[in-house]
């Protein structure tokens, strides 16, 4: 089985190289792998490599894991992307419309700083002032 995979992995690559490519899918996520999003979450993509090897020892370990093996058309492939991220996106793009974006760079103002115009004293920072006197 895992000879069969490859062979038609191979052909398929060989379509993308003529331009048979997914629109939505850019990194190929959901090239090989349906359900990837359960075996390997994005959130966790970015802090650790693959848990699987290459070759057959990769693909055992992924039929073991309950891994999803397909060969997607490229409006397959897209499909499973929406699916998975399209209402994740969706939502992002309300946000940053209406200009609510969690990620904008807010920046709070400074904890122990006097308020403009207010005749209280600022409120004192032990750790800064430890910080200052040893300096």
């Amino acid at each position: 089985m895992v000879g069969e995979y490859g062979a038609i992995a191979a052909a398929r690559r060989v379509l993308a190289d003529c331009g048979a490519r997914p629109a939505r899918d850019l990194d190929g996520e959901f090239a090989a792998v349906k359900n990837i999003d359960q075996l390997w979450p994005r959130e966790v993509r970015q802090y650790t490599s693959k848990p699987w090897g290459t070759g057959a020892d990769g693909t055992t370990w992924l039929l073991r894991n309950g891994a999803e093996l397909w060969l997607p058309t490229p409006a397959e492939q897209d499909a499973r992307y929406d699916e998975v991220y399209g209402e994740r996106e969706r939502e992002q793009q309300r946000r940053h419309r209406s200009g609510v974006d969690l990620r904008s760079g807010f920046v709070p103002a400074p904890r122990y700083a006097r308020p403009e115009g207010s005749d209280t004293p600022p409120q004192s920072n032990p750790l800064a002032d430890r910080l200052a006197s040893a300096g």
